[in-house]
């Protein structure tokens, strides 16, 4: 069981910055006792690398990229200021890009947005 923890990061709206995001979640899971080589690391790696791709190319605004625990639970999410909700697509075999929030949705526990008064958060849970 982990103890109640929080972390936040502001990222620029560029993809070079989706990279760093990955590297400040998997820094975070490891100083809070998650090993490097589990199922879950590997999870939280890929989906904490989805959402602020979704943020930078089709919202507006630097994402705030939010890694926390509770109890058994790791929630990741990623707050910016478009108040459009995300949409999954049908992506044929060919295409590059569209399955995001599809991973998103089969590989964790559950996930889901809220509205916020300045645009939205993704959020998704795995434990």
């Amino acid at each position: 069981m982990l103890q109640d923890r929080r972390a936040s990061w502001e990222l620029p709206q560029d993809a070079a910055s989706i990279p760093a995001g990955r590297h400040l979640v998997s820094n975070k899971l490891a100083e809070w006792g998650i090993h490097r080589r589990s199922e879950i690391m590997d999870v939280m790696q890929l989906l904490a690398t989805e959402l602020p791709t979704n943020a930078v190319e089709h919202a507006r605004g630097d994402p705030v990229l939010t890694l926390s625990a509770r109890g058994d639970t790791l929630r990741c999410e990623v707050w910016d200021e478009d108040p459009r909700l995300p949409c999954t697509r049908r992506s044929g075999p060919g295409d590059e890009g569209g399955r995001g929030l599809c991973m998103v949705h089969l590989l964790s526990k559950r996930w889901g947005v809220d509205l916020t008064h300045t645009g939205k958060a993704v959020w998704f849970e795995a434990s």
